[in-house]
């Protein structure tokens, strides 16, 4: 009996720790006012909480570039408020954000990468491939930075056949990926970007599930319950 109460208590603090409130949701935002709407609280975290921007480059209050045109913005709510989210980048004739800018070619890595990882990505379509920029949340909602995110980074890539994801990442956040058995692989050296030190990095998505399957399963069962995903998510 003491047995069976000591995995039901598990099951219950699981529970308890990746549904912190039912409130929680995750989206695509597909409408421009929703587009708006997340480039206005990305303005908020980089420009006004954090400083990494310049707030005067934004005069109409949203941070977007020439890329938010070929990217698709996945946003986590608490109620109506968004509280964290991130923009995925497709691929395109301008290439991807931060391809150029960190030295690395994704089709053609440094030896000094880890040979799976080369192997894998050459077997990968272009359209296959997604950047991730602006990932994001609030200070106040420090649970949303990697379980509502990765969930989202999930559904969407399980959603459009992507296999793989570029990313500069911060060190901190890779740090944390690390600690949660995300197995984020270095591709490049760390470079000074958008107000803190990031790593290239890649994720190869069925090396994400694997890891967390064998390593993590309370996150990997919050990822895999489909119970706070809403809308539309093929681009």
């Amino acid at each position: 009996m003491e047995k069976t109460n000591g995995k039901q208590n598990k099951r219950n603090k699981e529970r308890i720790f990746y549904r912190e409130s039912d409130k929680i949701s995750i989206r695509v935002a597909k409408t421009k006012e929703k587009i708006e709407e997340f480039q206005k609280f990305l303005f908020q975290i980089y420009c006004v909480e954090l400083q990494w921007r310049d707030k005067n480059d934004f005069s109409d209050g949203l941070m977007s570039d020439k890329y938010d045109g070929n990217s698709s913005f996945i946003t986590v709510h608490f109620g109506p408020e968004i509280i964290g989210g991130m923009r995925m980048v497709r691929n395109s004739v301008m290439g991807f954000p931060h391809e150029k800018e960190t030295g690395v070619q994704l089709k053609n890595l440094r030896d000094a990468v880890n040979a799976d990882t080369r192997e894998k990505m050459l077997k990968i379509n272009n359209n296959n491939l997604r950047e991730i920029t602006r990932f994001a949340g609030k200070k106040t909602s420090k649970r949303v930075l990697m379980f509502d995110l990765a969930k989202g980074w999930y559904w969407y890539c399980f959603r459009n056949e992507v296999e793989a994801c570029f990313m500069a990442v911060d060190m901190n956040l890779f740090l944390l990926c690390e600690k949660l058995s995300i197995p984020l692989k270095p591709v490049g050296v760390p470079k000074y970007c958008e107000g803190s030190w990031t790593i290239p990095s890649i994720l190869i998505m069925e090396d994400m599930m694997a890891s967390l399957k064998e390593k993590n399963t309370g996150l990997w069962k919050y990822i895999m319950d489909g119970f706070n995903i809403f809308g539309d998510w093929k681009d």
